[in-house]
């Protein structure tokens, strides 16, 4: 994916409409011979493995830079340069959460199973199953007549979901009842707060950091319903998204990374 960072569809679609120099220095940092920035290698090896001091300052080996969770911060935590609007806040998040002594690399550059060396393919949200196995449902219980439903984050170093601005979880509940008919569904979306952020780039004020993703805290979802419930259908939905305005996202990809139904019994009955 470090590789592709500068060719892909996705972020050449959001290049032509926002072509803005900073993109460039994160997804195609290497200059080539003639000065020009070399887009056809993306984020290429010598951006970790020769470690420039954009990276770390002063230089450093390339195990240093595999070990060291603040060789990824020039590319994954950021403001956007002139302002006080932060673009990406993944290095910070990891140093709240309590994976903060495990360095990046040690979850996203795995080694390989059938052969010398560390998977270097970065493939996060591209990557179904490892989205799939990043998130769980904690709990599942009728509290009056809500269907509630506990969802924990299990071995996410940062928050859910993390990475760019433009990122959402949905995570949506369908109750039933005990004949199967529908008594109460919601919706909720999981993501930083887009219009804060358009703020802050605006006025120059400080961002609020206030969102809605989640934590390695169990974080709880409800749906009202008409009646007792007896049953729930627990979806969860990853997207990458290019822009979005108020209710309005516009995805490159969506993806369901949860679909379960658990029982529901209730509370004072459990």
């Amino acid at each position: 994916m470090h590789h592709l960072s500068f060719t892909s569809p996705d972020f050449q679609r959001s290049y032509r409409a926002e072509p803005r120099a900073f993109c460039v220095a994160c997804h195609a940092p290497r200059l080539g011979a003639d000065g020009h920035r070399d887009g056809d290698t993306g984020v290429g090896c010598n951006e970790c493995h020769a470690v420039p001091p954009r990276h770390l300052e002063g230089g450093a080996s390339a195990r240093a830079a595999r070990t060291e969770t603040r060789a990824c911060a020039s590319c994954h935590d950021f403001v956007v340069p002139g302002t006080h609007a932060n673009l990406q806040t993944t290095v910070r998040e990891h140093a709240e959460s309590p994976f903060a002594s495990t360095p990046c690399a040690e979850c996203h550059l795995r080694p390989r199973r059938s052969a010398p060396g560390h998977d270097h393919a970065f493939a996060v949200s591209r990557n179904h199953a490892l989205l799939a196995n990043s998130i769980a449902v904690d709990d599942a219980y009728a509290e009056r007549a809500d269907a509630v439903v506990v969802l924990r984050t299990r071995g996410v170093g940062h928050r859910f979901p993390t990475g760019d601005i433009f990122r959402r979880v949905t995570v949506t509940l369908a109750a039933t009842d005990a004949s199967g008919a529908l008594v109460g569904a919601s919706e909720t979306h999981l993501h930083r707060d887009w219009e804060e952020h358009r703020r802050s780039v605006k006025t120059g004020t400080p961002e609020r950091t206030d969102d809605s993703r989640m934590t390695s805290a169990a974080q709880i979802f409800r749906a009202e319903c008409t009646r007792l419930p007896a049953r729930v259908r627990v979806t969860v939905t990853y997207a990458r998204g290019m822009t979005a305005d108020g209710d309005r996202f516009e995805s490159f990809e969506e993806t369901d990374i949860l679909d379960t139904m658990r029982e529901l019994a209730p509370r004072d009955a459990r």
